[in-house]
């Protein structure tokens, strides 16, 4: 199911599985609990084509996010939990009946593969201006330098 559908509802479903697309990675962190214990956390953010939802990796889990690339890197969940945070929002994490399945291969990861190399195409767009209209001279900060408006950009 899509990553809203489990968020909206699906959460609830008995055997639910969710594909997303690792979006980010953050770093570890050291939580203490009330009792004075410590556990270390590592967030990841997952998305699809509808929402995005954080996968919360307790202990040793953490370490397989080490391998995990963003924008690239596919999982498929079975049994996740669901969490609402206190703050709003909520988040999934894995249970003794949670199962991981890394680059799944079937046609809706293959989908998912290319919508998330679209968007990074799309994120990434760099414009060149000419190179015949710099000189060097007016590469310094001050009076002196060439701005130019976005329409003549558009022109060239």
């Amino acid at each position: 199911m899509t990553l809203k559908s489990f968020i909206d509802g699906g959460h609830e479903v008995k055997d639910a599985k969710i594909l997303g697309c690792v979006e980010s990675i953050g770093p570890t962190k050291t939580i203490t609990n009330k009792k004075g214990m410590t556990s270390d956390l590592t967030e990841v953010i997952l998305f699809d084509d509808t929402s995005e939802i954080v996968l919360k990796l307790w202990g040793t889990y953490r370490f397989s996010a080490r391998d995990w690339t963003p924008s690239r890197t596919i999982v498929l969940l079975l049994n996740p939990t669901f969490r609402l945070e206190r703050r709003g929002g909520c988040s999934i994490g894995f249970s003794h009946a949670t199962m991981l399945d890394l680059e799944p291969d079937f046609p809706d990861a293959d989908w998912l593969r290319k919508y998330a190399a679209n968007l990074q195409k799309r994120e990434s767009m760099d414009q060149r201006l000419p190179l015949d209209l710099w000189e060097i001279g007016y590469d310094m900060p001050g009076a002196g330098r060439v701005l130019f408006t976005i329409a003549e950009v558009d022109e060239w």
